[in-house]
C-alpha cells in the first residue's frame, strides 16, 4: 500500500473514531444512562424529572389525565406548552419511554400528522390518547414538595432565623398614648405577658431585604393578636406582636453600645392595623425602656432577631 493510501486510511479511521466519540448513541451518552441515543436525554433512573418535560406532565394533569385517558392532538399539546408539534410529540415519546405516561387507543380521528413520534406513538391522524402513570404523578408530587419546602417554609424554626438590621430613629410620639389605653394594656398583660413601657421604639430597616423579611414574617407567622376595641367614642385598631430580641450594634458586629447597661433586650416587634409609617420602619415594644436599657440613641445601629413563639 502506498504512503498516500495509508495516510488516507488513517485519516478515514480517525474520522470514524471522532464520529463514534461524538455520536449521541456512543459510549458518552450511555455513560449518562440514555436509552434514546438519537436524542441523548438522560432517563429518570436517578429519580429526577427532566425540566423540559415538567410543563407537559403538568398540562396533562390539568386535563384530567391522572385517572383516565385524555385525547388530544400533538399540535394542540405543542400550542399549550409553547413548543412545536414535533417537540410535543417527542415529549410524549420520552415520557412514555420513561414510564411517566401511557398511551391508549384514540377514540376519534382527526387531521394533521403525528409529529414524528415513531413507534412509541399510538396515535391516528395526529390524535393520541394519554394517561399519567403512578410514577409520573409521584415524580411531580415529589417536585412539588421540594418547591413547597424551599419557597414557603412555614415552620417556626425556619422563621425564627429571621434577623433584621436597622438604625434607631425618632417617632411621632403617638405610641406612648396608645400603649396606656386600658383596652390595649389588659390584652398585652394576658397575651404578651407584660404591659409595655409607654411608647414604641422605631427602627429604620437597612435595606430592602429586611423589608421583605418582615413581609414574609407577617404572611407566615400568626403572632399574638391584640384585638381592636371601642371606647364608645372611637374604635382603635388591632395589633400583632412577634417575640424578638434587640441587640445594640449592626448585624454580625460587636455589642456596639459603648457604656451600655446591657447589650440586648427582650421585646416584641409590633405591627399595627393603622400606622403612618411605610415598610422601611418597624416598631418595637418592651416591658422596659429600650433606649435606657441599652444606652442607645437616634442613629444607633441595632439588630432584631425574631424568636420562636
Amino acid at each position: 500500500m502506498s504512503a498516500d493510501n495509508r495516510d488516507k486510511r488513517r485519516g478515514g479511521d480517525a474520522s470514524i473514531d471522532k464520529r463514534r466519540r461524538q455520536s449521541p448513541g456512543g459510549r458518552h451518552s450511555r455513560r449518562h444512562g440514555s436509552k434514546d441515543g438519537a436524542r441523548g436525554h438522560p432517563t429518570l433512573d436517578t429519580g429526577r424529572l427532566h425540566v423540559h418535560h415538567i410543563t407537559t406532565l403538568a398540562y396533562l394533569l390539568s386535563r384530567g389525565a391522572r385517572y383516565s385517558y385524555v385525547e388530544m392532538t400533538t399540535k394542540e399539546l405543542g400550542r399549550k406548552i409553547s413548543k412545536s408539534q414535533q417537540s410535543a410529540s417527542r415529549h410524549l415519546a420520552d415520557l412514555e419511554r420513561d414510564g411517566l405516561i401511557e398511551r391508549g387507543p384514540p377514540t376519534s380521528t382527526g387531521g394533521g400528522g403525528g409529529g414524528g413520534g415513531g413507534s412509541a406513538t399510538s396515535s391516528r391522524g395526529g390524535h393520541t390518547s394519554v394517561r399519567v402513570t403512578q410514577r409520573g404523578f409521584e415524580e411531580l408530587e415529589r417536585l412539588s414538595s421540594i418547591l413547597s419546602d424551599s419557597i414557603a417554609p412555614t415552620d417556626s424554626a425556619n422563621l425564627a432565623r429571621i434577623t433584621l438590621s436597622g438604625v434607631l430613629v425618632s417617632g411621632m410620639g403617638e405610641g406612648a398614648y396608645y400603649m396606656t389605653l386600658d383596652g390595649y394594656t389588659r390584652q398585652f398583660r394576658s397575651k404578651v405577658g407584660y404591659v409595655p413601657f409607654p411608647g414604641t421604639l422605631n427602627v429604620r430597616l437597612s435595606g430592602r431585604r429586611y423589608m421583605e423579611a418582615v413581609r414574609r414574617l407577617k404572611s407566615e407567622r400568626v403572632g399574638r393578636m391584640i384585638d381592636s376595641f371601642s371606647d364608645g367614642r372611637r374604635t382603635y385598631g388591632w395589633a400583632i406582636c412577634y417575640p424578638a430580641l434587640l441587640r445594640a450594634g449592626p448585624a454580625g458586629g460587636n455589642d456596639g453600645a459603648t457604656g451600655s447597661k446591657t447589650a440586648e433586650v427582650k421585646c416584641d416587634l409590633i405591627t399595627l392595623e393603622r400606622t403612618h409609617h411605610d415598610d422601611s420602619i418597624i416598631e418595637l415594644i418592651s416591658a422596659v425602656c429600650i433606649r435606657e436599657a441599652t444606652m442607645i440613641s437616634d442613629g444607633s445601629d441595632v439588630t432584631i432577631e425574631i424568636l420562636p413563639e
